[in-house]
């Protein structure tokens, strides 16, 4: 009568080979989702940005240059530049109204944005 089946130092083997290719692919599998949440969340922060961007080409005689100005996000959903609700791509909490965009506008016209917590914007402007 044949014993059919594998012998512990098989199974032994095969869990050995397992767990040296999980440590090998590991590190890779993990810095691949790293560096892709990295990229969604700099799109997601772009898309916010854009719509600030054309928020502030449909009123441009609100923004003067030389200043600081903050766009809350609602304000951006409410003239419909942005689709609600707006999540944080890490945490996927809704950042409709704990949310601002800081625009700052030079002297040259050159323009830049930050995504910041709206209790702050008003501190961040006068600085």
């Amino acid at each position: 009568m044949k014993n059919k089946g594998f012998t512990l130092a098989e199974i032994l083997g095969v869990i050995v080979i397992i767990g040296l290719l999980v440590t090998l692919v590991m590190p890779t599998i993990t810095n691949r989702i790293r560096a892709n949440s990295s990229k969604a969340e700099k799109a997601s922060n772009q898309i916010i940005f854009d719509a600030a961007l054309q928020y502030i080409n449909e009123n441009k005689q609100d923004f003067s240059s030389g200043k600081k100005h903050c766009i809350s996000i609602s304000t951006l959903i409410d003239e419909g530049k942005l689709a609600s609700p707006v999540k944080n791509i890490k945490t996927n909490e809704k950042i409709d109204d704990t949310h601002s965009v800081l625009v700052t506008i030079d002297k040259t016209g050159n323009i830049s944005f930050d995504l910041i917590f709206k209790n702050t914007c008003e501190r961040d402007i006068k600085s």
